[in-house]
């Protein structure tokens, strides 16, 4: 074997939800920088980010969480994405039913509020008004 690729081995690392309320980088605890390494020796990790990605442009919603009437706004600063970069996160899905927690999404509001990802490597799901040349994907739940 010339590369170790070639094994077609692949390790991949699988989180639960990131609900990211402050900076990540600033702890040297010893157990969390153990599980730092772990996900960033992975080949791939993934994380649901179950919040919006929002520069808090836009009123809440009256109903958060999908419609209920009674659900919560989950939002994190954009400055979040470089934190959850830091701790070694390639892939997040977004939480779809917040899409609409703040704006509205017929308004070109996205999973990224008000376009607050630009620039930031990261492609928000819900509706993006005029979006051209981007990749986009999906995130399913079911319960």
């Amino acid at each position: 074997m010339i590369y170790e690729a070639e094994s077609g081995d692949i390790e991949i690392c699988l989180t639960g939800e990131s609900l990211i309320s402050r900076k990540l980088s600033v702890f040297r605890e010893e157990y969390f920088l153990k599980l730092r390494e772990i996900i960033l020796n992975a080949d791939v990790s993934f994380s649901n980010a179950e919040c919006l990605f929002q520069d808090y442009a836009d009123y809440p919603n009256t109903y958060a969480g999908g419609g209920s009437g009674q659900g919560t706004y989950m939002a994190a600063p954009p400055e979040s994405i470089e934190e959850l970069r830091w701790l070694g996160i390639d892939i997040v899905s977004t939480a779809n039913n917040h899409a609409s927690d703040f704006g509205d999404l017929t308004a070109g509001r996205s999973s990224c509020g008000n376009y607050a990802c630009d620039g930031r490597g990261i492609v928000g799901g819900g509706y993006v008004s005029g979006a051209t040349n981007i990749i986009d994907y999906f995130s399913i739940a079911s319960t």
